[in-house]
Formats: C-alpha cells, structure tokens, sequence
C-alpha cells in the first residue's frame, strides 16, 4: 500500500524544491474562502475562518489531487493527521 515518505526521498524539482506532490497535504496559513471574480494575483485569505486552505494531495488519492494547484479547505486548526502537514519556508534578503 502507499506510505508517508520521508522528506527529501526524491530530487528537487526544476525550482529546487522537494517534495511538492502527494505525500502529505499541506495546510497553508490563509483561511479558506472562494476565490473573488476577476484577475488575482497573491490572493489573501479572511483575517478569520474555520478551515484553513490546504495544497496538494495525500497518498492514495488520484494524480488530479495530488498536485501542488490543487486548493481546497480542511485544516481545521483542531484537527491532526498523519496525512497533513505544512512546510516550512524562509525568505533571504540581499
């Protein structure tokens, strides 16, 4: 059956970043809300919610999921599983 990878099993992508399919989804720090009409660029959640937005896809779930686009809501800040997670990031300034 499908199992959790460790971070880092696979190589980078293109952009140098690991790990951005499947494995886990990944709970972002906006709040779900749809998406406003028109041309967004960065669009930015609520300042309040109840789910924050997920990104990407757990195992076992079809390839459409599993992709870094895919948005939807379900981190219930609440709530833990093994098939969440977030990732971590760092800005360098020059």
């Amino acid at each position: 059956g499908e199992r959790i990878k460790s971070v880092g099993s696979y190589k980078p992508n293109a952009f140098g970043l690991y790990d951005m399919h499947g494995n886990v989804h990944e709970i972002c720090k906006d709040w779900y809300a749809k998406y406003p009409t028109g041309v967004i660029i960065d669009p930015k959640g609520p300042a309040k919610g109840k789910e924050h937005i997920v990104r990407g896809g757990a195992v076992g779930l079809t390839p459409y999921i599993a992709r870094s686009s895919r948005r939807g809501k379900g981190g219930d800040p609440n709530h833990s599983s093994y098939t969440m997670g977030f990732r971590l990031a760092r800005s360098i300034t020059t």
